[in-house]
């Protein structure tokens, strides 16, 4: 029983305190990154945007990149891994 209502509080607060809950964060950081959820609605659009909770796992920071651009790959490379300096040197 103690476990159930361990769970179920754990629950109810994640719910409450999480970004956009009654108690959570009125904006929400600028590290959090977002992708498309992959259910479809009608007409096969997807409406659903859903946090990336691996976007920093798929695309590591890399400070070898971010200071020497090379452009060759610059394509692959997300916006992310830029410094201000670097995304306005690339729009020249």
């Amino acid at each position: 029983m103690e476990k159930y209502l361990l769970d179920k509080w754990t629950e109810t607060e994640k719910e409450l305190m999480r970004e956009r809950g009654l108690w959570g964060p009125p904006v929400g950081s600028e590290l959090d990154k977002w992708m498309l959820d992959m259910t479809e609605g009608p007409c096969r659009m997807r409406k659903k945007m859903m946090k990336n909770d691996m976007f920093y796992i798929h695309y590591p920071f890399r400070p070898e990149i971010s200071d020497t651009i090379v452009s060759s790959c610059a394509h692959i490379l997300t916006p992310g891994v830029f410094t201000n300096m670097s995304f306005w040197w690339m729009q020249k």
